[in-house]
C-alpha cells in the first residue's frame, strides 16, 4: 500500500502568492487614502479640542487666552490671515507682547502647541482666536485644515461669536489656498 502526502506544489504556492499580490496592489491606493483621511480627522479633532480647552481655561483663569497659528511651533505667525503649519496656546497678554510659546502655560501644557504633519496645513480667516473670561465673548474665525492629497475634503473649525467651536466638512478644495 502506497501512502500519498497531502500538500501544495511549488507551482500552486506561486499562483496563490501572485493572486494575493494582485489583490494587495489593488487595495493599496484605497488604504493610502484611508490613512490620509484618518490623519486629517485626527488633526481636526486635536485643533477642536485645543480650542475648547483654551476657551474653558479662559473662563477658569479669569484672563484672556489666545490660540494663534504658527509656522515654527514657537511664535505666533504675524499678519491677518494665511496658511500655517500648526497652532500655539498662550495668554493673550503674551501674544500682545510677542512672547514665544515655549513659556509654561499652566493647565494647558499638553495642548500648548500642535504642529501638523507635512501633508496638512491650516488656513485661518484670522491668525489668532482670543477667548475672554466672559461667557458671550470670543473672536469669530474659520480655521480650515487643508490636505495636500487630492480627493480629500478639507475640514473647517468654525468659531462662533460666543466662542463655541464646531467642525464642518467642506465639499471641494476651493477654501484652501495653494500650499507651499
Amino acid at each position: 500500500m502506497r501512502c500519498r502526502h497531502a500538500g501544495l506544489t511549488l507551482i500552486e504556492c506561486l499562483i496563490a502568492l501572485a493572486i494575493a499580490a494582485v489583490i494587495a496592489a489593488g487595495g493599496a491606493p484605497a488604504l493610502g487614502k484611508l490613512v490620509a483621511e484618518s490623519r486629517l480627522v485626527t488633526q481636526a479633532n486635536a485643533l477642536l479640542t485645543a480650542l475648547q480647552l483654551t476657551r474653558a481655561h479662559a473662563w477658569r483663569s479669569n484672563e484672556a487666552w489666545t490660540l494663534c497659528l504658527t509656522d515654527d511651533g514657537a511664535r505666533c505667525k504675524p499678519g491677518r490671515n494665511g496658511l500655517a503649519r500648526g497652532w500655539l496656546v498662550l495668554p493673550a497678554s503674551a501674544v500682545a507682547e510677542g512672547l514665544s510659546g515655549t513659556q509654561r502655560n499652566p493647565g494647558l501644557a499638553d495642548l500648548r502647541s500642535g504642529l501638523l504633519t507635512d501633508d496638512l496645513a491650516v488656513h485661518g480667516t484670522r491668525l489668532a482666536v482670543t477667548f475672554w473670561p466672559l461667557s458671550r465673548s470670543g473672536t469669530t474665525a474659520t480655521l480650515t485644515l487643508c490636505p495636500a492629497r487630492r480627493g480629500l475634503a478639507p475640514r473647517q473649525v468654525i468659531i462662533s461669536q460666543t466662542g463655541r467651536p464646531r467642525l464642518k466638512t467642506v465639499a471641494g478644495s476651493a477654501v484652501c489656498p495653494a500650499q507651499r
